[in-house]
């Protein structure tokens, strides 16, 4: 919430501020993957769901997947889930690799 000078409320809208829409659809205490403990929680996506089990954001009128929007990568590599559950979003579980390593 923002505020004017005159101290009454502005309501920024989630629709316009990307950041704000992409982060009130995160849950931070995801489960620890058993087999990467030292990974730490996954971030769960809660928002909209692909029928391929990824979650689902729209950015500049481009449905991206969720697990995108923090991991920018090179347009040769393809973004791996090392905790291997598709609705984290976590950047420190996801990394770059080739499509022949994925």
């Amino acid at each position: 919430m923002q505020w004017r000078k005159t101290g009454d409320p502005v309501f920024v809208s989630l629709h316009r501020d990307p950041w704000r829409r992409f982060w009130s659809k995160v849950d931070k205490d995801g489960p620890v993957p058993s087999f990467r403990p030292e990974l730490g929680p996954c971030w769960l996506w809660t928002g909209p769901v692909a029928n391929t089990g990824y979650g689902k954001f729209q950015l500049n009128g481009r449905t991206i997947g969720a697990h995108s929007y923090l991991v920018p990568i090179d347009l040769d590599l393809e973004r791996d889930h090392l905790c291997r559950v598709r609705l984290c979003v976590n950047p420190s579980h996801i990394e770059a690799v080739t499509a022949k390593e994925n």
